[in-house]
C-alpha cells in the first residue's frame, strides 16, 4: 500500500438504513421457514425473511424481494424450543388448568372431552394435596395438542359447560 491510499468509495450506498430485528421476530421468522419452506437457517440467516413477515420492509406491487437464506448453525435442542414455542403461539400447543370435584370419573370425563374434540393430552398432571386447591377439589394441568386456538377455546367452553373450572396457561 501506498502512503495515503485509501480504498474506493462502494460501488453502490444502501437504499435503506438497516432494520433492526427482535429475537421473537426472528423466531417467528426461523419457525415459518420451518414449518412452510422447509429450511433450517439460523438466527442471522433468517433476519430478511423476518423484516418482510413483520412488515419492517415496504415493497410496491411492482417490486421484487429477494433474501438470502444463510447458515445452518443452529443446534437442534434450539430448533426444538424455537417449535414448541411457533406451535405455543399458534394454539397447537396449549396448557389447561382445570379444577373438578374430587370424585371417580372426573378425570376421565376431562379427558373424554379432549378426546372427543379431536385433541391430544401429551402430559397430565393430576395433583389432590398441594398448593390452593380445596379440600374436595382435584386440580389437573394437561398439555395438549390442537388445530388451533378456536380448537383450544371449544374444548375450554366444553369443559366448563360441564361445570369444571378450566382456565388457559399463558
Amino acid at each position: 500500500m501506498t502512503p495515503g491510499w485509501s480504498p474506493p468509495a462502494p460501488a453502490t450506498t444502501p437504499r435503506r438504513s438497516p432494520v433492526t430485528r427482535l429475537e421473537e421476530e426472528i423466531i417467528r421468522a426461523i419457525f415459518f421457514l420451518l414449518e412452510r419452506e422447509k429450511l433450517v437457517v439460523e438466527g442471522a440467516g433468517a433476519v430478511g425473511v423476518a423484516a418482510l413477515l413483520e412488515g419492517k420492509v415496504r415493497l410496491g406491487p411492482a417490486d421484487t424481494a429477494v433474501c438470502v437464506l444463510s447458515g445452518g448453525n443452529i443446534g437442534m435442542n434450539m430448533v426444538s424450543r424455537i417449535i414448541d414455542r411457533g406451535l405455543w403461539a399458534d394454539g397447537r400447543l396449549a396448557s389447561l388448568s382445570v379444577v373438578v370435584r374430587d370424585r371417580p370419573g372426573y378425570l376421565n370425563e376431562v379427558t373424554g372431552v379432549v378426546a372427543i374434540e379431536g385433541a391430544n393430552v401429551l402430559h397430565i398432571e393430576h395433583t389432590r394435596a398441594f398448593g390452593d386447591i380445596a379440600v374436595g377439589q382435584v386440580g389437573i394441568e394437561m398439555k395438549i395438542e390442537s388445530r388451533g386456538r378456536e380448537h383450544v377455546a371449544r374444548i375450554v367452553a366444553e369443559l366448563r359447560e360441564l361445570g369444571h373450572q378450566v382456565e388457559e396457561v399463558l
